[in-house]
């Protein structure tokens, strides 16, 4: 059984020869950082929109989860977007030498009556050229970037495996349901630096 339920949170996983968990740094904790942060190599806080956020990029107060307001953040960062929003191609996933990339994985939600594109989740290429993820404050490792985009009707499940579910204290039963990360939005890229505050 995979640490923390990865391959009931993302199914796909199942079926991807690049997956692989990573050893994390034992001198962070994996629960004081969060996806941002380990993609931005910045594994000193939760990084995000209702957490730590560069004092000059906008928080949109009515769409905090705006995939603009990320875009902005990694921007920011010294990120610049190298496909188009909505039109992310093989090739840009490619290793560049001397280039780090990042992909934004956005859905569309609803709030105030308004269907926005928000972004729940970032990948960041490593310099072997594969790709990883942080499981919010959980697990990091490797995979194919589509590996984390939603199966279709994922929202829906009328069966779940048994390793899916997990027994609590109280005797309930916790199911592990897939991770709505919708699909890839975008890929950013900045050029690489041996070390980054």
């Amino acid at each position: 059984m995979c640490r923390h339920f990865l391959f009931c949170k993302f199914p796909k996983l199942r079926n991807d020869d690049c997956f692989k968990l990573i050893e994390p740094d034992p001198s962070h904790p994996l629960d004081q950082y969060n996806c941002w942060a380990y993609a931005l190599g910045k594994i000193d806080a939760i990084w995000a929109y209702n957490a730590a956020w560069p004092q000059d990029v906008t928080r949109r107060p009515d769409f905090p989860d705006h995939i603009d307001s990320y875009i902005e953040m990694l921007v920011y960062f010294g990120y610049a977007r190298c496909s188009p929003l909505l039109g992310v191609r093989p090739e840009h996933f490619d290793p560049e030498e001397g280039v780090e990339k990042v992909a934004l994985y956005a859905t569309e939600k609803t709030a105030n009556g308004v269907t926005y594109l928000w972004c729940p989740h970032v990948s960041k290429q490593l310099s072997s050229g594969r790709w990883s993820s942080k499981n919010n404050i959980f697990d990091i490792f490797e995979h194919a970037p589509e590996s984390l985009e939603s199966e279709p009707g994922s929202a829906v499940h009328k069966t779940h495996p048994d390793e899916c579910k997990q027994s609590q204290p109280d005797g309930s039963i916790l199911i592990h349901t897939p991770m709505n990360f919708g699909h890839i939005a975008l890929v950013m890229s900045r050029p690489a630096m041996t070390h980054r505050a």
